[in-house]
């Protein structure tokens, strides 16, 4: 199925030709648009880059720690419990 805007015009009569033809013209055009969007973006420095980064992965292991603290302190209770419980 086909997504148009209403802009777009197509005869009654769909050929194969005219169908691959059209399919490459909106891929054409989706690929321009994001190359002038593209040349919008303000890029951060490699510096900001790397900082961002490194604070990006410090934040990462941060939170593993502290959850990967929460799990063994949750799995001792559960062990706990369950050789309480049923001798386990």
């Amino acid at each position: 199925m086909l997504f148009l805007r209403s802009s777009d015009t197509i005869p009654s009569k769909l050929s194969g030709l005219f169908l691959i033809s059209f399919m490459f013209d909106k891929i054409k055009h989706f690929f321009e648009e994001s190359r002038t969007e593209f040349r919008h973006v303000n890029w951060p420095t490699r510096d900001e880059a790397m900082r961002l980064t490194s604070v990006v992965i410090g934040l990462s292991i941060a939170l593993a720690a502290f959850l990967g603290g929460f799990d063994y302190v949750f799995t001792l209770g559960i062990r706990e419990i369950l050789n309480r419980v049923i001798g386990v």
